[in-house]
């Protein structure tokens, strides 16, 4: 099973660019380099209830852009080694690893999927609302981003979840996908 990867913002609340501009600015699978450094990333305006909590095992500043304490990656990082790549990021709520995913895994079916498209040639994916994959396309894959939805969602195993959940990591969201009949 997979699932949509999300951080519970509304348990933990949420980590922007200080920059608001790099929001959409980063939101490519394109590999940024060994030489790229994470711009300001803070969580503005919490509250109380919030704070009290600490900061989250994990977070998301933009699509496909986690943030990760250093036990959590090493958890997953036999999972995500060929996934994306991995930055140090300082944030308003201590140190982080900052995981960008760059693997698209071209699994989704189309023509199984309820897919809405922006055009009528249908080439321009808008949305998937009930989502059926190649089952082959995806053998190995732990974490990915689609090419069709414009890399703006990335997708994790049951394994990754089953991971998350035994260690007790905070701040993860797993959204259970709709799936197609």
């Amino acid at each position: 099973m997979f699932y949509k990867l999300e951080d519970d913002v509304d348990t933990y609340g949420g980590f922007f660019w200080e920059d608001k501009s790099n929001y959409m600015a980063f939101i490519s699978s394109d590999p940024l380099g060994p030489k790229w450094k994470p711009p300001a990333i803070i969580s503005p305006g919490l509250p109380k209830k919030i704070l009290k909590l600490g900061p989250p095992d994990f977070g998301s500043v933009s699509p496909g852009m986690y943030l990760l304490k250093p036990h959590v990656y090493e958890a997953l990082q036999p999972l995500w080694e060929d996934a994306g790549e991995t930055y140090p990021a300082e944030t308003s709520r201590g140190p982080y690893l900052l995981f960008h995913v760059t693997k698209q895994v071209d699994c989704l079916d189309r023509d199984q999927s309820k897919v809405w498209y922006s055009d009528e040639e249908r080439t321009k994916v808008r949305s998937v609302s009930r989502y059926k994959f190649h089952e082959k396309a995806m053998q190995g894959s732990s974490l990915f981003r689609l090419p069709e939805t414009y890399r703006l969602e990335a997708f994790t195993s049951q394994q990754v979840k089953d991971i998350a959940l035994a260690e007790g990591f905070t701040g993860f969201f797993f959204e259970k996908l709709r799936l197609a009949d």
